[in-house]
């Protein structure tokens, strides 16, 4: 009578979890997003100033990379910065690229 007990009651806990059971949970994926890139590894390219009262001098007004640039490659995690504003900044450039095109 107790073995019949014991079957009625494995028969009836079937939708037991899988950690009880001994089972494999089962995860289904319903998007997986891929982001590739290229490091790029050219000369920064220097833009200056036009200043029409001195020819001879010409002052740089800045320079450009190519990003994703190898130089910069590892500066993102040594940033220090206030809790979620590398978040913030990642979702604004999202954004940009996004309205930009």
């Amino acid at each position: 009578d107790i073995e019949d007990d014991n079957d009625d009651d494995y028969e009836n806990n079937t939708d037991t979890s899988s950690a009880s059971t001994g089972g494999v949970a089962f995860w289904q994926i319903s998007e997986i997003n891929v982001h590739t890139f290229i490091l790029h590894h050219d000369e920064s390219q220097a833009e200056q100033l036009d200043d029409d009262d001195n020819d001879e001098e010409e002052l740089t007004a800045c320079e450009v990379l190519s990003l994703p640039h190898a130089s910069l490659q590892k500066s993102w995690e040594s940033l220090i910065l206030p809790p979620h504003t590398k978040s913030h900044l990642l979702s604004y450039t999202q954004s940009a690229l996004l309205f930009g095109n």
